[in-house]
């Protein structure tokens, strides 16, 4: 029988699977669907782009930036950083560029992985793509006449040079681009369907998720964050936005030092909910309508699997359901990670929850049968939010690994306690 994990994508999460594997010497294959490493930092950010999370914890745990590298890493920083993670620790011979993959199909022996180009068979697959690669636009805009694009195709800001543009959307890349545009463009606009937390980068010296990685529990938190929010910039409602009645962590925050800014000194302006569109005209919830060139929907991104047919991975209101967040349950060898958007940087835990999805192969490899449906008695499938609490989240890769151990003695105690021949 083969024994050889595909591991689907190579940006974050497939790069630090490639490397999990690889330590405990699995034969592993990357295939990638671009022409380089990196997924969403190859080729969905615009040139201005900084992070929200710093560098700590965005960094892989023993892999961290250059000393040069700023708090806030650049997106061509990302990508140069995982260039070099790829290189410290030899994964570019396992990854084949220019591969989408077209279907997975369990097999008997496993799975048969058809990609452009070819056909692997594969004991395992790790699906490893993320999500920022299907786009989502809303249908109400879809009949724009003029320049329409979500955010994940700003790749660069020339389109908004001298141009009217209003943004869709007030979420981390909504704001970002909010301030990126407003450097170029002759006017801002934008719009807020939702009232939206809006929490400031830094505290003091340190980046806001830094702090969140402090053993505090999540209401002094949210406390913390909402003081330092009307300390810096006072009541939303000054910028013509409303306060939220939600806590602040029961959506994905927004962290800007600068989009309010730029609405106080009228850089830019706050508009609600798009109701409609007409030709270049664009009708706000409010009756007001303006003309506009360029429209950009920063309106987050769809998950879908299409790859699999069958219902072989099933969504419960967009979301997998997946034993112990990871493992898809009735079917052996099939994983998913790094679907989640942590309140903290993405490395930090993706390195010891791809060191879990290794230990979880090879202990499904040791007791022959499928893991996920082995522990759905202890931990049932679920579709969890894929707003991830880091802390939550190391919570449950010490579940895991405390489910491992338990098996493990299972397995002994069996193997010592069977008869002999």
């Amino acid at each position: 029988m083969i024994r050889r994990v595909v591991v689907i994508g190579a940006g974050f999460s497939g790069l630090a699977m490639a490397r999990a594997l690889r330590r405990r010497g699995d034969d592993v294959v990357v295939l990638e669907a671009a022409e380089g490493l990196g997924g969403n930092w190859f080729h969905g950010v615009h040139e201005e782009l900084r992070l929200i999370t710093s560098k700590r914890t965005t960094a892989f745990p023993d892999f961290p930036f250059a000393e040069s590298v700023p708090l806030f890493p650049a997106g061509r920083d990302v990508l140069a950083y995982l260039g070099m993670y790829a290189d410290a620790f030899h994964l570019n011979d396992v990854i084949r560029y220019q591969c989408a993959v077209e279907s997975v199909e369990p097999t008997s022996r496993g799975f048969v992985v058809r990609h452009r180009g070819g056909s692997l068979e594969a004991s395992e697959v790790v699906v490893a793509n993320g999500h920022h690669w299907k786009p989502r636009i809303p249908e109400n805009v879809r009949g724009f006449a003029g320049t329409l694009l979500h955010a994940k195709a700003l790749r660069s800001l020339e389109v908004c040079s001298t141009k009217r543009v209003v943004i869709l959307g007030s979420g981390n890349a909504g704001v970002d681009a909010v301030v990126a545009a407003s450097k170029r463009a002759s006017f801002v606009g934008w719009s807020v369907a939702e009232p939206t937390w809006i929490f400031p980068k830094t505290i003091g010296k340190r980046a806001t998720v830094d702090w969140l990685q402090l053993p505090v529990p999540v209401r002094a938190q949210e406390w913390l964050l909402v003081r330092e929010s009307l300390r810096r910039f006072g009541p939303l409602e000054s910028y013509g936005l409303v306060t939220p009645r939600h806590r602040p962590f029961a959506r994905h925050p927004t962290l800007s030092d600068e989009v309010l800014a730029v609405v106080r000194s009228g850089a830019a302006h706050t508009f609600p909910a798009v109701s409609g569109v007409s030709g270049h005209r664009v009708t706000f919830a409010d009756g007001r309508s303006i003309d506009v060139d360029v429209l950009v929907a920063a309106t987050g991104y769809d998950v879908a699997f299409p790859f699999f047919s069958g219902g072989l991975v099933q969504l419960d209101g967009g979301v997998p359901r997946l034993v112990l967040g990871t493992m898809v349950p009735g079917q052996r060898g099939l994983y998913v990670l790094g679907l989640g958007q942590p309140r903290s940087g993405a490395g930090s835990l993706l390195g010891p929850g791809a060191e879990l999805v290794a230990e979880f192969i090879a202990l499904e490899r040791r007791i022959g049968r499928s893991l996920a449906d082995s522990l759905a008695p202890f931990s049932p499938a679920s579709a969890d939010s894929l707003l991830v609490d880091a802390r939550s989240l190391r919570v449950r890769i010490a579940m895991g690994r405390a489910f491992l151990r338990l098996f493990a003695s299972l397995k002994n105690r069996a193997a010592s306690s069977a008869p002999l021949a």
